[in-house]
This record gives C-alpha cells, structure tokens and sequence, in this order.
C-alpha cells in the first residue's frame, strides 16, 4: 500500500510523478498474489453458493412433484395390473 510517507518521499525527488507512478506500480505488482488469492476465494465462494441455490432449487422441484409423480405410477401400476376374476359364488339358502 502505498502510504503518505512513500507520496512525501516521491514529490522530493526531481520527477514526481513519475517516482508516484513507479512506486504504485511496484506495490502493485507486490500485491499481486495477495489480490490473485482474494479473487479465486471470492470466484470459489461464488462458484458453491451458485451450486448450492441450483441444488435447493432441483431438491424443492423433486418435493413438489413427488406425489403427482407417485400417483401417475401408481395408476400406470393399476393399468398395466391383471384383471383379477373372482369366482362365481353360489349362495343356497
């Protein structure tokens, strides 16, 4: 970081702006691992939480539509069940 002391430092040379503009640039680059290692935690923390919203959403889906879905197989199951024939009972009284 490039603090008030570096700034007084660089505006008592003879070229100012250029020194100003060399030393951010040398905190820059210093900083460079440090800003790399925030953005990829950051596009990591993104990446799950993107992953998580999709999941709960796909979980709710299946939770809305289970018992419609259980009812369709359940009347494909009546359907596709044979005819059960019962026998011809006599009754004699």
């Amino acid at each position: 970081m490039v603090g008030a002391d570096d700034i007084s430092r660089c505006w008592s040379t003879a070229q100012p702006a250029a020194n100003l503009a060399k030393s951010i640039a040398i905190k820059v680059i210093e900083n460079y691992p440090g800003n790399s290692a925030k953005v990829s935690h950051i596009k990591l923390a993104h990446d799950y939480l993107l992953r998580a919203f999709f999941i709960f959403t796909v979980l709710l889906a299946v939770q809305a539509l289970w018992p419609c879905a259980a009812w369709v197989v359940e009347e494909i199951a009546k359907l596709m069940a044979p005819e059960v024939r019962r026998p011809l009972m006599m009754c004699f009284s």
